[in-house]
C-alpha cells in the first residue's frame, strides 16, 4: 500500500499503461508456450515410465499389465440402444409374497423343570 492512499496505476499515463499491458500480454504468451511444452514433455515421460515399469515386470517374470477395452459410457449406451434387443427380464419377486397360510396350529409347550 502506498502512504498517499492512491494506487500507482492511477498516476500512470495512458501510453505507460498500454506499454505495461503489452508487456504483460507478451509474458502471458511466453508462459502459455512453456506450459504447453511442459505438458507435452510430461505426457512423453509418463509413457516412458509405463514402458519401463512394464519392462521391469517382464524381467521379474510378473504377469503383463492387462489391456483395457475402450467401451462407451453409460450415456452413449442409453442413446444408442440396439434395435430389436429387449431389456432385462423382470425379476420373479419374493417367494413369501406367493405363499398363503392354509391352517393355524397352536402348540402347548411344557414348562421345563426348575424354571419356576
Amino acid at each position: 500500500m502506498t502512504p498517499s492512499g492512491s494506487d500507482p496505476v492511477d498516476e500512470l499515463a495512458l501510453a505507460d499503461l498500454r506499454r505495461v499491458v503489452s508487456a504483460l500480454a507478451a509474458q502471458v504468451a511466453t508462459l502459455q508456450d512453456a506450459v504447453d511444452r511442459l505438458t507435452i514433455e510430461n505426457a512423453a515421460l509418463k509413457g516412458e515410465n509405463i514402458a519401463l515399469k512394464d519392462e521391469i515386470a517382464r524381467l521379474k517374470g510378473l504377469p503383463p499389465r492387462p489391456k483395457f477395452k475402450v467401451k462407451p459410457s453409460g450415456m452413449e449406451q442409453a442413446t444408442s440402444k440396439p434395435v430389436g434387443k429387449k431389456g432385462r427380464r423382470r425379476g420373479r419377486g419374493s417367494l413369501r409374497d406367493r405363499l398363503s397360510v392354509t391352517s393355524e396350529v397352536k402348540l402347548k409347550a411344557s414348562v421345563p423343570p426348575g424354571s419356576r
